[in-house]
């Protein structure tokens, strides 16, 4: 039990000791931060207004080689639901709704 007294005793000097972290910036942080500041990572932030990449025509070539080698790779393509996807599908709607009935 006197461990548990330490422990808590040091949190408290701990918690006491550390900075809010609501304070505003001293003038050494914000000069620290203004030197950080990279332009290039600023693209990068959520939410920002960039164009998108267009693709190279050494890409374009590569995609039309690797569709040209694999043609069954079209049918793997997001969005397009393959029959089994379709059966287990209605099977859970159907168990959903006869557990909806059923409560």
């Amino acid at each position: 039990m006197k461990w548990l007294s330490v422990l808590l005793m040091a949190c408290a000097a701990a918690a006491a000791s550390a900075q809010d972290p609501g304070a505003p910036l001293t003038s050494g942080e914000r000069a620290a931060l203004a030197r950080a500041r990279q332009p290039d990572l600023e693209e990068l932030r959520a939410g920002a207004a960039g164009g998108s990449d267009e693709l190279r025509p050494e890409e374009r070539a590569a995609l039309r080689r690797a569709q040209a080698a694999a043609p069954d790779l079209e049918e793997m393509r997001a969005g397009e639901l393959s029959d089994h996807e379709i059966t287990i599908i209605a099977i859970t709607a159907g168990a959903v709704l006869l557990l909806v009935l059923l409560l």
